[in-house]
């Protein structure tokens, strides 16, 4: 029975040094300091279904984002059942979005397909109606995709919400955001 030790401390030790690359390459990749080369037209597609609280944080932190004449933002209600309807009308009267509204509801990727119809951006970005977008997360997205051997990005996100749930999210978006960082020095592709 000693081979079954030695490979069980093969496999540990195989298990530490990936570990080990991971967290490293995710250090060097974070200390990158990317700025982007140029200045895109960026559709904003808001997918939403009874997310209308988080909604008004959510546009605003898009419109704060990026330079307001590159952008545009399509919203699209997926039938909620709460007052999303009221409160995206509300938000329209400060900032310039499109409101699309199906008529029953079609689920987040079939809505996020219909929105791609209403888009003119050079860049589509989708983000979830429970989000906020940092300025600098979207100078790195650009920088990655002024890069003409990437064709896809995405970046690590953090659930707002307290609770049991919302912290499993946060501990499962960590271990995926390592994961996919180290796979930016593998050239591998790691889009969420």
């Amino acid at each position: 029975m000693p081979t079954l030790v030695y490979l069980d401390d093969i496999i540990f030790l195989i298990f530490i040094i990936t570990f080990s690359f991971m967290v490293i390459a995710n250090i060097i990749d974070k200390r990158k300091k990317r700025t982007p080369k140029s200045n895109p037209f960026i559709s904003f597609i808001v997918p939403t279904y009874n997310d209308g609280e988080s909604l008004p944080n959510t546009i605003k932190s898009i419109f704060n984002s990026y330079k307001k004449e590159k952008l545009e933002v399509v919203v699209i209600n997926d039938k909620s059942k709460e007052s999303t309807a009221d409160i995206l009308k509300t938000i329209a009267k400060e900032y310039p979005i499109k409101i699309l509204n199906n008529s029953e509801n079609i689920g987040k990727a079939r809505s996020v397909n219909k929105a791609f119809e209403s888009t003119k951006g050079e860049i589509i970005w989708i983000v979830d109606s429970d989000s906020e977008l940092r300025k600098e997360v979207v100078d790195e997205i650009i920088a990655r995709l002024d890069d003409p051997k990437v064709g896809a990005a995405s970046c690590r996100y953090m659930p707002k919400n307290k609770g049991f749930l919302p912290s499993m999210q946060a501990i499962e978006y960590g271990m995926l955001g390592l994961i996919q960082t180290e796979h930016n020095h593998t050239s591998t592709v790691a889009v969420w």
